[in-house]
């Protein structure tokens, strides 16, 4: 499985296999889905043109979950059980659509708190006692803390082999599977930071087409989901609550300093940064014009590219991706 087609059929086999938790938010740790008896199912597919979806939504609703339902009709899946969350509006909106399309038998909403103080963490690791309490169904095993060391490891053993993890490892750990790629053959000519919410792993590919490799990828499931639990013995619930609601802040998150801090101290491994920014999607839409001016009096270059996960402009794309390398050349040879 060495590319977005092996995850493809991987969340295919999955579904028809059957005793998964299907969901969409890194914010829903897949360690209490895992501990609870069920497969976590991180539902995410490469570009598709929402053709049978479109009627169905709103024209200004998220293209990745637009592209996630074209995937469920083009099958004729029904997902067993779901969990969603309120960490954007198109995020509340899908469980209210699914349900009334019947796409999925069961779905249980997630509240995730929009802060990370004291309180806030005390409420998320109640919720997700709930959460944990309604999978097991009366059942009073409690395996929470093997599920921990069992992602934790993963993690390691994903971390041991730092030079062929990919963009891929990050969906597959999600889903409780450790995925090591082969070398590949491009020959990198450029190292960047790329900032997304939800993107698609084909647009991956094709920077690395280009001769780009993606030194850190900042979006809702990218190198974040490597960072361990720690100390999670004493309190698993809170210390979990903890873990997810401080990593790398979520791109609804409208404070820049994590993610300044983080491109600051890989400043020298990178010769700029890309911000995919997701059409519909304000936050980082928000986020992709002020950040770009903040890196720009730092002296960092930065390309923003729009798109509706479908990749449909590539002609576009290419043309921006060219210019800002010739941007970069010269920015380097400038700074040597």
């Amino acid at each position: 499985m060495g590319d977005i087609y092996g995850y493809n059929e991987f969340l295919k086999n999955e579904i028809k296999r059957g005793g998964y938790v299907g969901y969409m938010c890194s914010y829903i740790p897949p360690e209490i889905i895992h501990a609870s008896g069920f497969k976590p199912l991180l539902l995410t597919y490469d570009s598709l043109y929402p053709e049978r979806v479109d009627s169905y939504f709103p024209k200004y609703f998220c293209p990745y979950l637009k592209n996630i339902s074209e995937f469920l009709f083009r099958e004729d899946i029904t997902l067993e059980k779901v969990v969603v969350t309120d960490s954007c509006d198109s995020s509340k909106r899908i469980y209210e659509c699914w349900k009334e399309l019947g796409i999925v038998k069961d779905a249980y909403f997630l509240k995730i708190p929009f802060d990370r103080r004291e309180e806030d963490v005390l409420y998320f690791s109640k919720e997700l006692r709930d959460l944990y309490k309604n999978f097991l169904n009366g059942k009073s095993e409690d395996k929470i803390l093997e599920s921990v060391s069992y992602f934790n490891n993963l993690r390691e053993k994903i971390i041991c082999h730092s030079n062929s993890y990919s963009f891929l490892s990050y969906f597959y750990i999600s889903s409780g599977e450790a995925y090591i790629e082969k070398e590949k053959d491009y020959e990198y000519r450029i190292k960047v930071y790329l900032l997304a919410s939800m993107i698609p792993v084909s647009f991956i590919d094709y920077l690395e087409q280009f001769g780009i490799k993606v030194e850190y990828i900042d979006s809702c499931f990218g190198n974040k989901n490597l960072e361990r639990i720690e100390s999670y013995k004493d309190d698993p619930y809170y210390n979990i609550s903890f873990h997810y609601l401080n990593k790398m802040s979520c791109i609804r998150d409208l404070s820049l300093n994590k993610r300044l801090e983080k491109i600051f101290v890989i400043k020298d491994k990178i010769d700029g940064v890309i911000i995919y920014t997701l059409k519909y999607c304000d936050p980082i839409i928000y986020h992709g014009g002020l950040l770009k001016k903040l890196l720009k009096e730092n002296n960092i270059p930065t390309l923003i590219i729009d798109d509706d996960y479908t990749l449909s402009s590539k002609e576009q794309i290419r043309t921006r991706i060219e210019a800002f390398m010739e941007m970069l050349y010269e920015h380097r040879e400038n700074n040597i």
